[in-house]
């Protein structure tokens, strides 16, 4: 009997060596690479499901699908390749991409649902011996790993992770609409995967907000809200934020839900140190924020209820942006909050151009919540989203990765500030797009502020230069002498979009 245990021992102790959960990040990783090595040895299935994905050959996966070895595999039928696209572009540029992976042998589907699909994970060889699973918040483009903060797992021989991601991607394809040719196939890609087979592996957990709803068939609406369950996602980022004893680390789009506002209001109480990074595209400028009010209370049938009673009331977390609250309120434990912007261009509708897209918090130093989830309602209820966790003691590695990746964002490019706020003082201008810095909101409001003060001592330059040359015209005409005007330029438009920002002149401020 102790050999027998001893050699299941053995077994189980090889079967964990095998397996591995690598966490990688942009812009500093090639994840692109990376998928596209996986899928070359893929042996029987790759079902991707992906809010947007570059279809050009540049992009190293769809080189890797459009390569004489995956070609070959498709067309005889040893492998199976599946999408569930959505697309951010029109109807017609997003049906002119899924066009393009039908020809090179990917069965297309689209959701077409109320909801949008905003997963980013692809499954390979699920249900096999060597299963992979890689998700995160990434956009499989190849701007988004250039420029983008984000984070992929990569999770091999993981069945019991890989199962549940199969599993969901098989009830949103059920649900999904054909584009272009319909495939038929044999068997079903759930076929001897048990319910044994979804245990999860120690360590590791994964919620989908497909929870909060059920499926009501081929309906326009197919998908509708349930009444005994709710905010499936946003309700274990609170209880994550409700276990931290010391320290919580955030990076996010954004922090637009009041539970969790809530959640981190109370962890600052008890005394948590909790970091904070947002993008670019959530930061308002001062003048603004003292305008922003606290809603407290919302309508509910025919009364009003207060936000502190039942903050999961939708209009307690609607178009209220709480990452400014938790910066400029008053409130017990704000000394505990640190809120930085991850800021590359005064002009904020170039927010998109190098977003901090990253999704996930580290608890302690131990645990980490990672996915495609951004934290709204919009996303809990109105996208299909995933939440992944990990537990630092059995994953060491990819949390380590996980608070390295934190530390450097949150120190990204501060040695730059100084140059900046020295040009602005000296009244000079800088490019408007620059290295990505992570920023306080004071920091932000003080160039922003500064840029705007060297734009109107510019709009005096040309006005007074202007003047000048009326002086002269007019000196000109009473001698009787010829004159050819200056032309000078007439500064109009928006401090900083159009005159700091815009490059048409160029006047030396400093004298």
């Amino acid at each position: 009997m102790k050999h027998i245990l001893f050699i299941i021992s053995v077994l189980v102790m090889s079967l964990n060596s095998q397996a591995k959960v690598e966490a990688l990040f942009h812009p500093y990783d090639n994840t692109m690479e990376k998928i596209a090595d996986i899928f070359m040895n893929a042996e029987s299935t790759i079902d991707m499901a992906l809010y947007n994905i570059d279809s050009k050959k540049k992009n190293p996966v769809i080189a890797a699908l459009l390569s004489d070895e995956i070609q070959k595999k498709i067309h005889s039928g040893d492998l199976t390749v599946r999408i569930l696209f959505e697309g951010y572009m029109s109807k017609e540029e997003n049906f002119d991409k899924m066009k393009k992976l039908e020809a090179i042998g990917i069965d297309a589907r689209y959701v077409g649902a109320t909801q949008k699909m905003h997963h980013k994970f692809a499954t390979v060889d699920a249900g096999t011996a060597k299963p992979i699973l890689i998700t995160g918040s990434a956009n499989w483009s190849m701007m988004s790993q250039r420029f983008y903060n984000e984070s992929v797992l990569f999770m091999e021989n993981q069945p019991g992770i890989t199962n549940n991601f199969q599993r969901e991607f098989e009830l949103l394809w059920s649900q999904s609409k054909e584009f272009g040719d319909e495939y038929v196939y044999v068997h079903n890609f759930l076929d001897g995967i048990t319910s044994v087979d979804f245990i999860l592996e120690p360590g590791i957990g994964v919620k989908f907000n497909t929870d909060n709803f059920e499926v009501k068939g081929n309906k326009k609406s197919r998908f509708k809200k349930r009444k005994d369950v709710n905010y499936v996602l946003t309700r274990e980022l609170v209880a994550a934020i409700d276990s931290a004893k010391e320290k919580i680390e955030i990076a996010t789009t954004r922090l637009v839900l009041r539970p969790i506002y809530d959640a981190v209001m109370r962890a600052a109480a008890r005394g948590v140190k909790i970091n904070l990074v947002i993008t670019m595209g959530q930061f308002e400028p001062k003048f603004i924020r003292k305008k922003n009010v606290m809603r407290n209370e919302v309508k509910k049938g025919k009364k009003m209820v207060s936000c502190d009673e039942d903050p999961y009331l939708r209009r307690c977390s609607t178009s209220q942006k709480f990452a400014g609250f938790l910066n400029d309120l008053d409130y017990e434990g704000s000394e505990n909050v640190k809120v930085r912007i991850k800021y590359f261009d005064l002009r904020h509708d170039a927010y998109l151009q190098k977003q901090m897209h990253s999704k996930y918090m580290i608890i302690d130093d131990k645990n980490v919540l990672t996915g495609s989830f951004n934290w709204s309602y919009s996303a809990e209820y109105n996208h299909f989203e995933n939440l992944v966790t990990l537990d630092g003691a059995l994953h060491e590695a990819a949390v380590e990765n996980f608070n390295n990746d934190f530390n450097y964002l949150w120190n990204l490019g501060r040695q730059n500030l100084w140059g900046m706020q020295r040009a602005l003082k000296k009244n000079k201008q800088f490019k408007c797009s620059f290295s990505p810095m992570t920023l306080t909101y004071d920091e932000v409001d003080g160039l922003l502020n500064g840029a705007k003060k060297v734009a109107r001592s510019m709009k005096r330059a040309v006005k007074k230069a202007a003047e000048k040359e009326a002086q002269e015209a007019e000196e000109f005409a009473s001698t009787g002498a010829g004159y050819t005007p200056r032309k000078s330029k007439v500064v109009k438009g928006k401090l900083i979009d159009d005159i700091f920002c815009g490059g048409k002149i160029k006047i030396d401020l400093s004298e």
